[in-house]
C-alpha cells in the first residue's frame, strides 16, 4: 500500500501515474486536507529505476514528483517575458493558488546595481537550519519549542533574469513538487494567502471602538461575506491585527488622548479638560468634565464623593471619579480624573482642576480616609 496515498490504493490503481525522465509524476488530483500539509508524515521512499534520459524536474530519484494539473495560460514557461519583478511574482503565485501551494521569494544577484536574476520557490523548499555541537558532535536542531516543520526540501520554483532591467524573461521553470498539493476548499488557509484587505481591516478597527473584540468582528465578517472561506482570513489574523494597532498606538496615545479632548474643549463651550506631563513629558494627570455633569453640579453638588480606588488595566493609572447623589437617591457623575500616583502634589492638582472648572468647592466631600487624599483638601477647601 502506497503510505503517500490519501485513499489506501496502491501505485497501480492511479490512471494517471505515467512515467517522466527519471521519475513517476502523479496525478495533482491527489489532495489532501490543510492539516496534512501543514504537519506532513515522512514517506517512505519507492526506488525507481534511473532511465538514461535526463530528468526536467530536479527531484531526487528517492522522491515522487507531483505536478499540477492547471491550465496552459495560467501556466509559466520558459521564454515568458515580465515587466517587473513584482509582476512575475503575482503570476507565479496566482499558479501556485490554483495548483494548490504557496510560494515565497528566494534569492536574488545583483549586477550594475539592478537585480539580474531572481528566484521565486516553494514555501517547503529547504530544510529545517540544524547545527554541530562540538562536545556532542552530534547535529541540534535551532528552535525554542518543540515543534515539527512544513519544509520537505522541494524543488520547485521559477527563476527569471535580465540584460537590460527592463525586461524579465522566465529563465528556469520546476514544476515538478516532492509533497501534495492543498485543496481547493482549504487553500484560503494557507498562511500566504490570509490576509485582511482594506476595508475588513476598517471593519475590525471600527468594531473595536464600539467594544466588539477581533473575535466577534471575525464572526461578523463571516455573516456578512457568507462563509470562513469567503473571508479571506482566520481569527488569529483579526487578532494580530488589532494587536499591531495597539502596539501602534501605544507610542502615542496619550497624544492621541490629549488631541482629541482639546478638540472637544474648541468645539464645545461647556467642556472642561485639564492635564499635566512630568519632565520627561510622561502624562501624570488628566482630568475632564462635559457640560451635563456641571449641570448635574449645580443641582446635585451639596454633597460629593471622592474616591481613588480604581486603577486601570494596563497603565495602572488611578481612576478618581467626582459622584453626587440626585434626588431619586441615584449617582450621578460630577467629573472624572487619572492619576499617576497618590500622592499629595497630585491630589492638589486634581481638586484645583475640579475648582477651576465649577467655580466652587462642595459642601461636604466624602472620601476613603486616604492620608493624601485628606491633606490635599484641608489645603486646597475651606472647612467650616
Amino acid at each position: 500500500m502506497d503510505p503517500q496515498s490519501s485513499t489506501g490504493r496502491t501505485e497501480d490503481d492511479f490512471e494517471e501515474n505515467r512515467p517522466i525522465g527519471d521519475h513517476a509524476q502523479l496525478s495533482a488530483y491527489q489532495r489532501v486536507s490543510i492539516e496534512d500539509v501543514l504537519n506532513p508524515r515522512p514517506a517512505n521512499p519507492i526506488p525507481i529505476p534511473v532511465s538514461s534520459s535526463s530528468a526536467a524536474n530536479e527531484i531526487s530519484i528517492d522522491e515522487r514528483v507531483y505536478t499540477p494539473e492547471v491550465q496552459a495560460s495560467a501556466t509559466p514557461v520558459v521564454g515568458m517575458q515580465f515587466i517587473s519583478i513584482e509582476q512575475a511574482y503575482a503570476f507565479y503565485q496566482s499558479y501556485a493558488k490554483l495548483a494548490g501551494f504557496s510560494i515565497r521569494k528566494g534569492g536574488e544577484v545583483y549586477s550594475g546595481g539592478i537585480i539580474k536574476t531572481k528566484y521565486f520557490v516553494c514555501s517547503k523548499e529547504g530544510h529545517k537550519p540544524v547545527c554541530i555541537d562540538d562536545n556532542s558532535k552530534s547535529k541540534k536542531q535551532f528552535k525554542t519549542r518543540n515543534r515539527g516543520t512544513i519544509r520537505t526540501g522541494c524543488k520547485a520554483q521559477l527563476v527569471i533574469c535580465t540584460v537590460d532591467g527592463r525586461l524579465y524573461t522566465v529563465k528556469k521553470f520546476v514544476d515538478g513538487h516532492n509533497h501534495k498539493f492543498v485543496c481547493q476548499n482549504d487553500i484560503h488557509m494557507l498562511p500566504a494567502y490570509r490576509q485582511l484587505s482594506d476595508v475588513q481591516e476598517e471593519m475590525v478597527w471600527e468594531l473595536g471602538t464600539l467594544n466588539l473584540g477581533p473575535v466577534k468582528a471575525f464572526h461578523i465578517m463571516r455573516k456578512r461575506y457568507g462563509g470562513f472561506e469567503n473571508v479571506g482570513a482566520t481569527v488569529d489574523d483579526c487578532k494580530n491585527f488589532r494587536k499591531r494597532i495597539n502596539n501602534y498606538i501605544g507610542e502615542y496615545d496619550a497624544d492621541m488622548v490629549i488631541n482629541r479632548m482639546t478638540d472637544k474643549k474648541q468645539y464645545l463651550a461647556d467642556y472642561s479638560f485639564e492635564y499635566s506631563v512630568d519632565d520627561g513629558k510622561r502624562l501624570t494627570g488628566l482630568f475632564w468634565a462635559d457640560g451635563l455633569c456641571k449641570l448635574n453640579y449645580i443641582e446635585f453638588g451639596d454633597v460629593i464623593s471622592f474616591d481613588a480606588t480604581f486603577k486601570t488595566n494596563r497603565y495602572k493609572m488611578v481612576f478618581v471619579p467626582f459622584t453626587g447623589i440626585d434626588n431619586q437617591c441615584r449617582n450621578v457623575t460630577l467629573s472624572a480624573g487619572l492619576l499617576a500616583s497618590e500622592s499629595i502634589e497630585s491630589y492638589k492638582w486634581l481638586l484645583n482642576s475640579f475648582l477651576k472648572s465649577f467655580g466652587r468647592q462642595p459642601n461636604v466631600v466624602v472620601t476613603d480616609q486616604d492620608p493624601s487624599m485628606k491633606q490635599a483638601i484641608e489645603e486646597l477647601f475651606v472647612i467650616d
